[in-house]
């Protein structure tokens, strides 16, 4: 008796599309994680008031974004600063 490639070739097809999927699912899982586990050091109601003082999650920077009228001079902590939010928002 002679096989039916055609179907064979169609369940193959099939299966690797599959396995295709369930590896693009899995790898696409993996990174929804945190990246780094929750310190249990705070409580709820610590966190809880750290929201409610920073709501957005801001912070404060170290020095003023802006920058004075001096055009003259390069401010070198300016700039990185302003790379590292381009860079890292």
């Amino acid at each position: 008796m002679k096989k039916n490639t055609a179907h064979t070739a169609h369940r193959r097809n099939w299966f690797f599309v599959l396995a295709s999927l369930l590896s693009l699912g899995l790898c696409h899982l993996s990174g929804c994680g945190p990246a780094t586990p929750a310190s249990d050091s705070s409580s709820f109601t610590d966190r809880q008031q750290a929201a409610l003082k920073d709501p957005m999650g801001y912070k404060v920077p170290p020095s003023p974004d802006v920058s004075d009228d001096n055009m003259s001079g390069f401010d070198k902590p300016g700039f990185q600063r302003d790379v590292d939010h381009v860079i890292n928002p």
